[in-house]
């Protein structure tokens, strides 16, 4: 399998805009402070990962019903899928329910870099009301990429 077959790499379409992309997920932040980090692109000295800067986005847009969020799905390429309960996620927990950390688990199919899961352990640290647990098919390094 090539990488173009894994969809690592493909061939230039008119559905998929990097530069759009780029600025409306806010990809790329050079003014990074390393002494106080409080950015994802902190895990990688100015650039976010699309993956762990989307995951941001829904977390702080409150899911996919946001109108705003709606538009930035539409850059990426592929379906999404919205369950009609995803507001009762953000909703306020009640009683015991309220002191406990709600958990989010982000699921990888085909892998993940462990600094992508960097990325996310960071997310803990800005919504420290969650737990962000990572699962994945594989983790990827730089020699299962290249193979």
């Amino acid at each position: 399998m090539n990488m173009q077959d894994s969809m690592l790499l493909r061939a230039k379409d008119k559905r998929f805009d990097w530069p759009k992309m780029k600025k409306v997920f806010g990809l790329i932040n050079e003014e990074v402070k390393i002494d106080r980090p409080k950015e994802i692109s902190y895990v990688f000295n100015g650039l976010a990962p699309p993956s762990v800067k989307f995951i941001e986005n829904f977390i702080s847009r409150e899911g996919f019903k946001d109108k705003e969020m709606l538009e930035k799905l539409k850059l990426l390429p592929g379906a999404y899928y919205s369950p009609p309960n995803e507001h009762e996620f953000f909703r306020p927990g009640k009683g015991p329910d309220s002191m406990r950390k709600k958990k989010v688990m982000v699921y990888f199919i085909g892998g993940v870099t462990f600094a992508e899961i960097s990325a996310i352990r960071f997310l803990n640290k800005l919504f420290p009301n969650l737990k962000f647990i990572v699962a994945t098919t594989s983790i990827i390094n730089g020699n299962k990429c290249i193979q």
